[in-house]
Formats: C-alpha cells, sequence, structure tokens
C-alpha cells in the first residue's frame, strides 16, 4: 500500500487544482473575442458613404465592423454591381474587418412608402446582402420617410 495521505493535503492540492482550473477558464473568456460586444458604425457617420475606404477607416479607428451603404443615387446603388461588391470584399480581408450591416439611407429622400425605385432597392438589398453574407439590411424611414402621423404612408 502506498503512503496515506492527510485530509488537509488533499484540501491543499483541490484548492490548487480548483485554482488553476478558474485562472484557465478566465483566460479563455479574456482571451475570446466572441465573448465581448463588437463595435461598429455606419458609413456616413465615419464620412466615408458608398466609399470602399470606409473599411480602411473603420480599421483605423478601431471598430470591428462597419455598415456600408447600398449607394446613392449619384452612383445607381452601386453595391448592385458584383465588381463593387469585391472591392468591399478584398478592403475587408486586408483590414481585418467585417461589413455589419447594409443600409439604404437613399429612402429617407426617396420613400418607400411612394416611389418605386426604393421597393426596387429593397429587393436588390437582399440579394446584395446574401451574396455579401450579411444578416442586416436597415430601411431608412427619417425625412421624407417618415411615417409618423401618416396613416396613408403607413398602410402602403
Amino acid at each position: 500500500m502506498g503512503a496515506a495521505i492527510t485530509r488537509r493535503e488533499v484540501l491543499k492540492s483541490s484548492a490548487g487544482i480548483l485554482g488553476l482550473g478558474m485562472l484557465g477558464a478566465y483566460e479563455a473568456f479574456a482571451m475570446d473575442k466572441r465573448s465581448r460586444f463588437k463595435i461598429g458604425a455606419c458609413d456616413w457617420s465615419i464620412q466615408k458613404m458608398s466609399e470602399v475606404k470606409a473599411i480602411e477607416v473603420g480599421k483605423k479607428i478601431g471598430l470591428d465592423g462597419v455598415q456600408i451603404s447600398l449607394g446613392s443615387l449619384a452612383n445607381n446603388m452601386h453595391l448592385r454591381q458584383a465588381n463593387v461588391q469585391q472591392q468591399y470584399k478584398d478592403a475587408c480581408s486586408e483590414y481585418g474587418i467585417s461589413i455589419g450591416g447594409i443600409a439604404i439611407g437613399e429612402m429617407n429622400n426617396i420613400p418607400y412608402k411612394s416611389d418605386p425605385r426604393a421597393e426596387l432597392w429593397v429587393s436588390d438589398s437582399i440579394d446584395v446582402a446574401k451574396k455579401m453574407d450579411v444578416k442586416v439590411v436597415l430601411l431608412a424611414f427619417f425625412h421624407n420617410g417618415d411615417l409618423k402621423n401618416d396613416l396613408k404612408g403607413t398602410q402602403e
């Protein structure tokens, strides 16, 4: 038979093992990026609306992601073009940043409730989101698109 072990020794070694286990769990938690909030901003908030450069700026200011715009009237909602989508994907790979969502800010001026172009943009944004593996599309309803106290617009 082996040497006898005292209760004190068992408690001492148990406390040590428990402490090491807790430390390991803490380190795993602290090092796991999924355990923290991710911070992002809209491309227009960082003054790069509808610009691929928004990804680089987002990285420079410490963001985890950027919500990008589908586009504008001036560029005919250019994110619908495969080459523009690829530019964003390449920038995300280069800078290690993700796309948090796609926004259609132009709907603030050209409302979904009253302009058929907006309906097309919404439909197209779903296809773009799928192609870019993005799960969120922001539909803007401010300014001309506001539905507050607009029964007809709300019904539409």
